[in-house]
C-alpha cells in the first residue's frame, strides 16, 4: 500500500490482513502536487508501521502515484501472489490462494458493491505500473489488466472468500477535500497518458 498521513484509517488496514499475509511493503510519502508541508508521514503513521515485525517501510516522497505502486513491486519473484490495497481499504473475509494470473475482488463503496477489482494478481518478472495507476504493463509494453479484468492471454477469477471495503467516508473533510483536488491533477495526467499509449486503456 502507499501512504502519507493516514492515521487511524491505516491501523484498520493493516489490522485487516496482518495475520493473513507473509509481508507488507508500505511506500510513505507525500505526492509532489498533494497538499503538506512534510514529505513523510508525521502524524504517528511511520511509528506505528514501524513498530510491526511485518511491516516494511519505503520511503517514497515527491512520486506520483504510479512511481509509488512501482516500488512495491520490486524485489517480487515470479508468480508471487500480490493484494494491493489502499491505506483507508480494509479487507473482509479470509485471503485466498491465486492459480489464475489475477484475481476480480468485489471492492464496496458506501455501503453497496461498486465493481470487481484487479486487486490481487501473482507478479512476473517485468510488470509495472505505466502511467494509469491501476494498469500493469508486461516487458513487452502489452497490458496485463484493465481496471475490471484480466487482458488477454492473462487468466483472471472472481474471488468469493473475501472483500476489499473503502473507509474513505471516515476522513476529516480536510484530508476528503485535499484527496479530491489531488484525484482530479491525477486523472489530467492519466489522460494524457491514455492518449499516447501504445494500447488501449479501459
Amino acid at each position: 500500500m502507499i501512504t502519507y498521513n493516514d492515521m487511524p484509517l491505516v491501523c484498520d488496514s493493516i489490522e485487516s490482513i496482518y495475520s493473513q499475509v507473509e509481508r507488507i511493503v508500505v511506500i510513505d510519502g507525500r505526492y509532489a502536487d498533494f497538499p503538506g508541508k512534510e514529505w513523510l508521514s508525521n502524524d504517528g503513521t511511520r511509528e506505528y508501521l514501524l513498530g510491526l515485525d511485518k511491516v516494511t517501510v519505503v520511503d517514497g516522497p515527491g512520486l506520483l502515484e504510479n512511481e509509488k505502486r512501482n516500488l512495491y513491486l520490486e524485489g517480487l519473484a515470479d508468480f508471487q501472489t500480490l493484494l494491493v490495497l489502499d491505506s483507508d481499504e480494509v479487507v473482509e473475509g479470509k485471503l485466498c490462494t491465486l492459480d489464475y494470473d489475477i484475481g476480480l475482488v468485489p471492492f464496496w463503496e458506501g455501503g453497496r458493491k461498486q465493481m470487481l477489482a484487479t486487486r490481487l494478481f501473482r507478479y512476473r518478472e517485468g510488470l509495472r505500473y505505466g502511467g494509469v495507476h491501476y494498469v500493469l504493463e508486461t516487458l513487452q509494453g502489452r497490458p496485463f489488466n484493465t481496471r475490471h479484468h484480466a487482458a488477454a492471454p492473462f487468466t483472471d477469477i472472481k474471488i468469493t472468500s473475501f472483500a476489499i471495503r473503502h473507509q474513505g467516508q471516515k476522513r476529516s473533510d480536510g484530508r476528503k477535500f485535499a484527496k479530491a483536488a489531488y484525484y482530479k491533477n491525477l486523472i489530467i495526467r492519466e489522460v494524457a497518458y491514455r492518449k499516447k499509449a501504445k494500447f488501449p486503456i479501459k
